[in-house]
């Protein structure tokens, strides 16, 4: 499993998995979650705030997720295959 730490932090909660395509995703839907994503399109940068941390298949160091989440001190990984690996409403716990 290839992982990259690109926002350092303890990532806990509950999982639910989110398609940049769904334009029906709000804030209190992500509240307290752990965001898991394919990738983090720019309009979808605001829900980061209410999240616990995000999870990503794709991006590098330099990608808007990236930064945005440095920035703010939110935890943020990348995972290879993670949207087959974790299922909506699995509790994990990620510390780095």
């Amino acid at each position: 499993m290839k992982e990259d730490i690109f926002s350092n932090g303890r990532i806990e909660g509950e999982i639910i998995i989110l398609s940049y395509k769904d334009n029906k995703i709000n804030a209190k839907m992500v509240h307290n979650k752990v965001i898991v994503i394919d990738s983090l399109p720019i309009n979808l940068l605001p829900l980061i705030f209410n999240s616990n941390g995000v999870i990503v298949e794709t991006g590098s160091y330099m990608s808007h997720a990236a930064i945005f989440c440095r920035e703010v001190g939110i935890p943020l990984r990348r995972i290879e295959s993670a949207l087959k690996k974790f299922k909506n409403k699995q509790k994990i716990i990620l510390n780095w």
